[in-house]
């Protein structure tokens, strides 16, 4: 939302305008992230809680909010953005406005735990002898990818076990709950059975599956 190009308003012409209408307060909600301030709005209150119309004091906030609050537009994909509000009150002095902001941040973290996928001993043979890596998340459609050490003959009864795996392995991934994940879980999340040229795992017939997930989570912003 640009800011408004009007002539700047006195301080005290503010605060008489605010004395005259009996203002107890302002509450300025805002919402901000992306590289933007996004929406705001100032709404003011009289002791009765009943809302009072100024365009005076709202173009005057306009004007100074920038000056008294810091705001965390400003997003990197990990630091998502704040939303809030400002409470803004005539100082004890009568003679200028306090500010304090209470918002919550949000944020994009991510969660990873060891899925345990149970395998047919037919399935733990298969992989054994021909998979190198399995791996697959929300952009691989609804299956999981699966990486052969090399060529090989693929018999009808292969490539039925390979379906049946992709399938069972993406479907598990998708709904494994992550115990150590805070925050509501976002769409994204991705798996995989073993990364840098490490040997996948498979005991007891579990075959060991890295899944992680993207959460967003809410803290108190600072002021």
């Amino acid at each position: 939302m640009a800011h408004k190009e009007v002539k700047k308003i006195p301080i005290a012409e503010a605060i008489t305008e605010w004395n005259k209408l009996k203002i107890e307060r302002c509450e300025m909600t805002f919402d901000c992230g992306g590289d933007s301030m996004n929406d705001y709005n100032f709404e003011f209150y009289d002791e009765g809680e009943n809302t009072i119309e100024s365009e005076l004091l709202e173009t005057y906030f306009e004007q100074e909010i920038w000056n008294a609050v810091t705001f965390y537009e400003a997003s990197d994909g990990h630091y998502i953005g704040e939303n809030g509000v400002v409470t803004i009150t005539l100082n004890e002095e009568g003679e200028g406005f306090d500010y304090s902001k209470d918002a919550q941040s949000e944020w994009n973290e991510q969660f990873s735990g060891e899925l345990l996928v149970k395998l047919t001993d037919e399935q733990a043979e298969f992989i054994k002898k021909y998979v190198l890596n399995i791996m697959g998340g929300e952009d691989s459609g609804s299956k999981a990818q699966i990486n052969y050490k090399g060529d090989f003959i693929m018999t009808d009864n292969d490539e039925e076990i390979e379906n049946v795996l992709a399938d069972l392995i993406y479907d598990e991934a998708i709904d494994f709950n992550i115990d150590e994940a805070e925050g509501e879980p976002s769409d994204w999340f991705n798996f995989n059975t073993n990364e840098d040229n490490e040997e996948l795992v498979i005991e007891d017939n579990f075959l060991k599956v890295n899944v992680t997930r993207t959460f967003y989570v809410y803290r108190d912003s600072e002021d």
